[in-house]
C-alpha cells in the first residue's frame, strides 16, 4: 500500500514551510545522465557522442535547477513571513492550546457537563427522567452530525465568505475561521456520549426494558470507540480505521 509521509507541525497539521522547502531542488543533487535513444544508432564516434549528450543533459539540469532555485528565492523575497510577536510560551498557549477549535469544543462540552450536574442534582431523589436524557442525547448527536453535513457546511461558508469588505477587519478575520466548526462537532459528539452513558446507568438502575438496555450498551461501545479513534495520534496513524469506525 502506497503511503506518503508529510511533515507535520507540533499541533498535528501539515507543515507547509517544511513541505515547500522539500520541493526545492538541492544544488548538491547528483546529476544522472540518461542516454538518448539516438545513441543506439551511432556506430561511429560513439564515445564522443555520449560525452556530448552527457554534457548537454547536465547543462540542461543545471539550468533548470538554477531557475527553480531563483524562482523559489524570488517567492521568499516577494512574500516574506512577518516577524513573530510576543513570548514563545504565550504564542503556543494562545494559538495551540487555546485554538478556536478547542474553545468551541470546551464551550459545548462544559455547557453540557454543567447541565448534566444540574439534572443529576435536581432529579436524584425522584430518579432521572429517561425520556429527557434520551432527548438531550439525540439533540447533541443531531447537532454533531449537522456540523459535518455538506449542505449545512456550504451554507455556513457562504455566509462567512459573503461578509463585505467594509466590515471591520476584526469581524472579517473571525469569519475567516469558519473552518474551526469541527470543534462544535467534536464537543457535541463527546457530550452525547456522556449523556448516553448517564441514560444507560439510569436505565440499568431502573431495570428498564432489556431491549432498551441492549441497544444502549451497544451504542455506548460504538460511541466510545468513535471518540477514542478520533484522538489526533490514532487518527494520524490509522486514518482509514478511524473513518471505518465512523
Amino acid at each position: 500500500m502506497f503511503r506518503l509521509d508529510l511533515p507535520l507541525t507540533p499541533n498535528g497539521k501539515i507543515d507547509k514551510q517544511a513541505l515547500f522547502a522539500s520541493m526545492i531542488p538541492s544544488p548538491e543533487k547528483q546529476l544522472i545522465s540518461k542516454p538518448e535513444p539516438a545513441m543506439l544508432h551511432a556506430p561511429e564516434n560513439c564515445s564522443v557522442f555520449m560525452e556530448k549528450s552527457t554534457v548537454a543533459i547536465a547543462e540542461s539540469d543545471r539550468t533548470g535547477m538554477s531557475k527553480s532555485n531563483a524562482s523559489s528565492e524570488d517567492i521568499w523575497e516577494k512574500y516574506p513571513l512577518p516577524e513573530k510577536h510576543g513570548v514563545h510560551g504565550a504564542r503556543a498557549l494562545r494559538h495551540r492550546f487555546f485554538s478556536l477549535y478547542r474553545r468551541f469544543f470546551s464551550v459545548v462540552f462544559i455547557g453540557n457537563i454543567l447541565a448534566m450536574i444540574f439534572v443529576i442534582s435536581r432529579f436524584s431523589r425522584q430518579g432521572l427522567d429517561l425520556p429527557t436524557l434520551g432527548t438531550v442525547t439525540a439533540a447533541n448527536l443531531t447537532f454533531a452530525v449537522l456540523m459535518r453535513q455538506d449542505h449545512v457546511i456550504n451554507v455556513l461558508f457562504i455566509i462567512a465568505c459573503s461578509v463585505p469588505t467594509w466590515i471591520p477587519l476584526f469581524i472579517r478575520r473571525n469569519c475567516a475561521k469558519i473552518y474551526h466548526i469541527g470543534g462544535l462537532h467534536s464537543g457535541c459528539a463527546v457530550a452525547a456520549t456522556a449523556w448516553l452513558l448517564l441514560f444507560t446507568i439510569a436505565a440499568t438502575i431502573k431495570f428498564a426494558n432489556p431491549a432498551v438496555l441492549g441497544i444502549s450498551y451497544a451504542l455506548i461501545v460504538l460511541l466510545i470507540a468513535m471518540v477514542a479513534s478520533a484522538h489526533p495520534e490514532f487518527r494520524a496513524r490509522f486514518h482509514d480505521r478511524f473513518e471505518l469506525i465512523h
